[in-house]
């Protein structure tokens, strides 16, 4: 028996080691027998392995487009929450540092960008597109960098409506977003780049998500500008903080007033530096109300933040902004695959266009206006909050004149008032007075006189008066 344990250790280690390292798996050529799921692809049996302090099972799902490495209790770091997260390789994956590195797409909803088992069962089939918009790329020369497949790092949520929104939302749900963000740019990225062959220029790093996700998405690129350049964003929850319920709409109130684009000002400002947009939405809003109202709203706010871009930052439409509109298209994983592909072309396969110095000069202006605008809107704010304070403190003066004449008022009922089983006080107000035991010397102070007995209970009533209660003793 004990032979016969050895012998299965001893299989075991042999396959593990004929494997080496499990991103180096076998590939074969496609034959002209393509019944033959297993010559096409080179079927690898699904193992695990360690990478950078986690544990990853490599599995092969017959994706044309790559193989997965899913890391189930996945930590950036050991002080992190387990999550899982799926990296997506290309079958040619190449990791030796002589090649050229790889673009990276972020995904939000992890499982949900492969897997069919979200609401519904549906998903986005992210692997499937991969493989018909990268389809017979190469990256044999330089220029053909821009083409190459992106490796995608999908990352699962733990509490979705907390870490995917900026503001609370109804029932004190949401508003973990800049925790959530740092946590993504500050330790899954540069855990991705430390143990996979990616790029860590920011021009080939993109962030996406769809609803809550696209929000998510366009939240982590304006915040963190050095590490995404794009962010893909499909029916993005941009009202999320400005219709905080299902049932509550603020028309009113424009995007512009958001916390969301105030949050990206400076971002938008450095056209430098910051990142391209791609924007969209359906405009299937009946029906359902994820699709007659949250999809509605997805429109209307989406419709604002991308006139927000071109209006008062410049943004380049076609270069740095992308806007979609998926006519009949609700709010679900169908509508949002069928605008991927077009949205994967124009950030990774499509060379952007080079803007001219008429185009820029456009941007620097809309810059400029909206710097000015702000710059007059916060000074019309400082001169309002000024005149407040003026109120206020007009306010304080009549509260305390009030207080003075209830403190008058009060001294004088004091003055007329005797109690019947005491003796009267002696007043201050009259130095001589008739008395049966005779006349006090003038300098004398009364015995019992309120100059003695009185600061604190006329400090307590003023206080009080201020506070809108009169009290005494």
């Amino acid at each position: 028996m004990e032979l016969e344990h050895e012998r299965e250790v001893d299989v075991i280690a042999f396959v593990s080691a004929s494997l080496l390292d499990p991103t180096n798996h076998p590939t074969t050529t496609m034959g002209d027998d393509d019944t033959n799921d297993e010559h096409r692809y080179g079927f690898v049996d699904p193992h695990s392995f360690e990478k950078g302090g986690n544990r990853a099972w490599y599995h092969d799902e017959g994706l044309l487009a790559g193989v997965f490495h899913t890391y189930d209790e996945f930590r950036a770091a050991p002080w992190h929450a387990p999550r899982k997260v799926h990296v997506f390789l290309p079958r040619d994956y190449d990791d030796q540092a002589d090649t050229d590195p790889w673009p990276t797409l972020y995904a939000h909803d992890g499982s949900g960008a492969f897997f069919a088992n979200g609401e519904g069962s549906r998903s986005l089939r992210l692997g499937e597109l991969l493989g018909e918009v990268f389809a017979g790329s190469s990256h044999s020369s330089a220029s053909s960098i821009r083409r190459r497949q992106p490796i995608v790092i999908a990352i699962n949520p733990i509490d979705r409506d907390n870490e995917y929104t900026h503001e609370r939302q109804v029932e004190d749900a949401g508003g973990s977003l800049h925790e959530y963000s740092q946590y993504v740019a500050d330790g899954v990225v540069p855990w991705v780049r430390a143990h996979y062959h990616v790029s860590h220029d920011r021009r080939r790093t993109a962030v996406m998500g769809c609803s809550h996700g696209g929000l998510a998405a366009f939240y982590l690129a304006a915040h963190h500008p050095a590490v995404f350049g794009a962010a893909l964003c499909f029916s993005a929850s941009f009202w999320a903080g400005m219709d905080s319920g299902l049932s509550v709409e603020l028309p009113f109130l424009h995007m512009r007033q958001s916390s969301l684009m105030a949050g990206a000002h400076a971002t938008l400002c450095d056209w430098h530096h910051r990142p391209r947009f791609y924007i969209d939405w359906g405009t299937n809003h009946e029906g359902h109300i994820i699709h007659s109202h949250v999809e509605a709203l997805s429109a209307k706010r989406g419709a604002e933040v991308a006139d927000i871009l071109v209006e008062d930052y410049g943004y380049l439409e076609g270069f740095e902004l992308l806007v979609v509109v998926g006519e009949g298209h609700g709010h679900d994983e169908d509508a949002w695959h069928a605008r991927l592909p077009r949205a994967l072309v124009w950030l990774f396969a499509d060379p952007p266009p080079t803007p001219t110095p008429e185009e820029r000069e456009h941007t620097r202006r809309c810059i400029q206006e909206t710097n000015e605008r702000e710059r007059y809107l916060r000074e019309q704010s400082s001169v309002a909050a000024d005149d407040a304070d003026d109120e206020d403190d007009d306010s304080a003066i009549a509260v305390a004149a009030g207080a003075d004449r209830e403190l008058d008022q009060e001294e004088q009922a004091q003055h007329h008032t005797i109690d019947n089983n005491e003796e009267p006080h002696e007043l201050l107000l009259s130095s001589d007075h008739d008395d049966d035991e005779g006349d006090h010397d003038s300098d004398e102070a009364p015995e019992h006189s309120l100059t003695e007995t009185e600061p604190s209970e006329i400090h307590s009533i003023h206080v009080a008066a201020a506070a809108g209660t009169a009290t005494s003793s």
